[in-house]
């Protein structure tokens, strides 16, 4: 069994090491060169936090969402046209369906790399076995904080570092258990504390800490009714908002230094730039084209695709072949669109490039987990 963990998270590496060059020449062309390789499922909208960041909460519950045997066949449609794919789990908390971990087994079963992006609160130690169980990579947590006042102030819930905490816990005393990373939003409360928790990271050993800028939380919205405005400037001043220069260029120049002492610090260097300067300056435009559209498929709880969750949906994955949508009129001028876009939801770390360093250690930290 360990050999077979080892054969599937090396090949895993191997897969994800290619994808880098592909994905910096489709972003200089302007054109999608490749067949989606990301595929992002927004598995409900539905969530037990109130964090101020975001607007799902706020926007009401919505029926419809897909049943596991309907996510069983776009998960197979999408492979028959994709082939070897990464299949990303996210919401709202994914983890209100229940139905979750065999989701995960059935992907994992068709030979494709999954993720977790989960807030921790249902993780006790045996969810944290059944997902290892059935062959989930990589599980995201998110945490905003070192302090847990800090933490459970973004989240809205009084208590909920110490689920986040004890989540991580769990994984990390199994002995082989999915590569764990830190999602984490960069807000004026966290800013200072940011290379602590790093470093923090680092000793634990937690495999990467991705960091997200703060954005305004229509950024973040449920998919069931029209989609809300995004104005990205509505964070400015307020309580959440960074606003001491000296202290943005300090922090973002230790987060440097410790990327440089191979700290698990998933941004390159070229995104820290990028997050540093829409603190300074957020009325600028981001340094770097929105890669969205060119190597990803984005699916909401109701099977309607999408390149960009700002953008009216493709279509209904069970009602249009997925690899029409990706070749229609309409995703070519929503690609046009995003091409031209100036709003600093780019700088999410999922629109980031991973420098191939990044992949080869991913590598060899597969292959670690699994021999000791």
């Amino acid at each position: 069994m360990a050999r077979k963990i080892a054969r599937d998270r090396i090949k895993e590496g191997w897969r994800a090491l290619s994808r880098p060059p592909a994905r910096t020449l489709s972003r200089r062309v302007g054109r999608a060169l490749l067949k989606p390789w990301w595929v992002v499922v927004d598995i409900t909208d539905r969530c037990m936090l109130r964090c101020p960041t975001c607007a799902k909460w706020q926007t009401g519950l919505h029926t419809g969402e897909l049943s596991k045997d309907e996510w069983k066949w776009v998960i197979a449609s999408l492979q028959a046209w994709l082939g070897q794919y990464h299949l990303s789990f996210t919401g709202g908390e994914p983890l209100l369906r229940e139905d979750l971990p065999e989701l995960i087994s059935f992907a994992h079963s068709l030979g494709l790399s999954t993720n977790l992006m989960t807030n921790g609160h249902l993780i006790d130690e045996a969810t944290a076995r059944d997902l290892a169980a059935a062959g989930l990579s990589t599980v995201s947590l998110s945490l905003n904080g070192l302090t847990p006042a800090i933490h459970d102030r973004s989240r809205g819930e009084t208590g909920s570092h110490s689920k986040v905490t004890a989540a991580l816990q769990h994984f990390l005393q199994m002995p082989s258990h999915p590569l764990i990373s830190l999602s984490v939003v960069a807000t004026g409360e966290n800013l200072s504390e940011l290379p602590a928790l790093l470093s923090w990271a680092s000793e634990m050993g937690i495999d990467g800490v991705g960091l997200q800028p703060l954005l305004a939380k229509g950024a973040f919205q449920a998919h069931g009714g029209k989609l809300m405005d995004y104005d990205g400037l509505q964070v400015i001043g307020s309580a959440l908002w960074p606003g001491d220069a000296a202290e943005i260029d300090r922090v973002f120049q230790e987060l440097v230094s410790l990327k440089r002492q191979a700290y698990p610090l998933l941004n390159s260097e070229t995104h820290l730039a990028a997050m540093k300067d829409y603190f300074c300056n957020p009325t600028a435009k981001p340094a770097f084209s929105c890669p969205s559209g060119l190597d990803n498929l984005l699916l909401d709880p109701y099977g309607r695709a999408r390149i960009c969750n700002l953008l009216e949906p493709l279509g209904d994955v069970r009602q249009t072949q997925p690899a029409s949508l990706w070749k229609s009129a309409q995703v070519k001028a929503q690609r046009h669109a995003i091409a031209h876009c100036t709003l600093p939801c780019r700088l999410l770390a999922c629109n980031s490039e991973t420098s191939s360093t990044e992949y080869m250690r991913a590598v060899f930290r597969r292959m670690k987990r699994v021999v000791t």
